[in-house]
């Protein structure tokens, strides 16, 4: 059987078009965008069996999605022990887009504490440490071809299970606090 990931987190205006049939009309470009995709819903976890026969889950992330951290963190939740960020960067060369991607993935590397190898066909190529550091790049849009030995890791750090509170809780605490300001500020607020 193959292992298979669909990406959940399809890039507006780069992999669908929001209300296209309104949009294309007026923005002819916007037919560049090819077919719509449909984003996937299952965690981006492979089994793969390795040459040796020693089975591995690899936790793939497909370009964008290292942006969101719900999907890399489910990648480790649901027992991914390689991480690794495949890309194709093709419209973004020669933008800052291509940086602002590996820089995320460093931010990610360090959150989990767990080496990230991101292979892009022309984007930026390089395996992160586990602390965020660089271990080597591969230069942009440059054929290079290698054999790493990555550790298997089962770690969870508690970025897995403490974001996804704190993204939930956040707006509410905000909201208590705009509430308890406003509130206070009426309360001072001189009467006529």
């Amino acid at each position: 059987m193959e292992a298979r990931y669909d990406k959940r987190n399809i890039v507006p205006f780069g992999e669908w078009v929001p209300y296209r049939e309104f949009l294309e009309p007026l923005f002819p470009v916007v037919s560049y965008v090819g077919a719509q995709s449909v984003a996937g819903t299952k965690p981006g976890v492979l089994a793969v069996t390795l040459d040796d026969g020693r089975g591995v889950r690899v936790g793939d992330l497909i370009c964008f999605d290292v942006a969101y951290g719900e999907t890399v963190y489910d990648t480790v939740r649901h027992g991914a022990q390689v991480l690794i960020v495949q890309s194709s960067n093709a419209m973004y060369t020669g933008t800052g887009q291509i940086h602002q991607q590996f820089a995320i993935t460093r931010a990610r590397a360090a959150e989990l504490r767990r080496e990230i190898l991101v292979v892009t066909t022309t984007g930026t190529s390089g395996l992160i440490n586990p602390d965020g550091s660089v271990v080597f790049t591969a230069p942009e849009a440059q054929p290079v071809s290698g054999v790493l030995d990555l550790p298997l890791r089962d770690n969870v750090t508690p970025a897995t299970w403490l974001a996804p509170i704190l993204d939930a809780g956040l707006p509410v605490i905000t909201l208590v606090a705009l509430a308890g300001t406003l509130t206070t500020a009426r309360r001072r607020s001189p009467t006529p």
